[in-house]
């Protein structure tokens, strides 16, 4: 009967002793009783022989891509599909090698070799002696963690043995609560297989951005949350390290933008310029009597970028025009919003701001 006080805590008063004190005192155990005399449950599990294949292909794909990194080897791609894993060459010499490096520190593979195109592609399967070595450990794996999960149910005498290829048979005597057996028993992780689902809708899911998609499941890391993609090791490997390769040349031209801000005086003076150089602008603009408009709000404005309107689309093309004249470039207005936008970054000095302002007021002067 259930605990009220705790509703996960299940008593078995059959399973108690009706032993006399003094019988137990005397040394004596009580005698077991099999299903036959005493009752309970009765389980056949099969395991995902599929699956730990499948696992151990991925492993050894993974191992390749290594060892042929290591040796040097300029493979054209490593792909697994299913319990198969397929390496394309692009010449002779290099299948050869790509063979070596198989035969050499891959005895569990059987390879084949068969063009493919203009190319090479050499097939490795799992040897026949190779796959029943990983079912045997499939199997010891799943008894081992079998023997973990029973003794949560406190079952004196389990019987829990391999019948046949890939059943594990499980006899646990005096267990009445077979929902709560078969609960603890279908936690067993190499039991079943699962695929991941990479659908937009998944993905949203994984984030929680969105529901979890009908006959998904959401698994979490142990740390609560879904893990990235660049955080897993087993993603860099199979994408040969470039899953995150920036360009290397915008790193070095940051490199030097960032050491020549720092010999002018770092961010702070930045600041300072930055601040001077739009107070110039928006003070033309605010200054103007409405010739120029700009429709952000002031605690809003940014000292980047500087968009502005003039009184009409006209004007708008004329001031461009005539501001490309007087070297002044790169004025013209985002696409979806027009009008005009000066862009005060930290190369442009206070000399541009101050030519732009003065290309400004003798605008309008001859066309306000």
């Amino acid at each position: 009967m259930p605990d009220a006080a705790d509703p996960y805590y299940i008593v078995a008063l059959n399973l108690l002793s009706r032993s006399p004190t003094w019988l137990g005192n005397l040394g004596a155990q009580p005698m077991y009783l099999g299903l036959d005399l005493r009752g309970g449950v009765h389980f056949m599990l099969q395991v995902d022989m599929g699956g730990a294949l499948t696992k151990r292909a991925e492993s050894l794909s993974g191992d390749l891509r290594l060892a042929l990194r290591d040796k040097n080897v300029r493979h054209a791609g490593i792909s697994r599909d299913g319990q198969t894993i397929q390496v394309k060459a692009s010449d002779e010499q290099t299948a050869r090698a790509i063979q070596n490096v198989l035969t050499d520190q891959f005895p569990d593979l059987a390879v084949t070799t068969a063009p493919d195109g203009s190319e090479l592609r050499l097939t490795a399967t799992i040897k026949p002696e190779a796959a029943r070595r990983v079912q045997d450990q499939a199997l010891k794996q799943n008894i081992t963690t079998l023997h973990n999960r029973i003794n949560e149910l406190g079952v004196a005498e389990p019987v829990i043995q391999q019948q046949g290829l890939d059943r594990i048979v499980v006899q646990l005597p005096g267990v009445q609560d077979t929902a709560k057996a078969k609960d603890i028993l279908g936690r067993t992780a190499t039991l079943e297989v699962r695929l991941v689902d990479e659908s937009g809708e998944a993905r949203a899911a994984e984030t929680g951005a969105g529901a979890v998609p009908l006959g998904a499941e959401r698994y979490l890391e142990r740390s609560g949350q879904p893990r990235a993609d660049i955080f897993d090791y087993r993603s860099h490997v199979a994408r040969d390290s470039m899953l995150n390769t920036p360009p290397t040349w915008n790193w070095y031209l940051a490199g030097l933008v960032f050491k020549w801000m720092l010999a002018e005086g770092g961010v702070a003076e930045f600041a300072k310029r930055n601040a001077a150089k739009a107070a110039l602008v928006y003070g033309t603009i605010d200054g103007s009597g409405g010739f120029y408009r700009n429709e952000v709000t002031h605690a809003a404005r940014s000292r980047m970028n500087i968009p502005f309107f003039l009184p009409d689309a006209e004007l708008d093309a004329r001031f461009v025009a005539e501001a490309k004249a007087a070297g002044l470039l790169a004025l013209k207005g985002h696409k979806v919003v027009g009008g005009i936008r000066a862009s005060l970054y930290n190369a442009m000095p206070l000399a541009g701001a101050e030519a732009l302002v003065a290309f400004m007021a003798d605008f309008q002067q001859r066309h306000g």
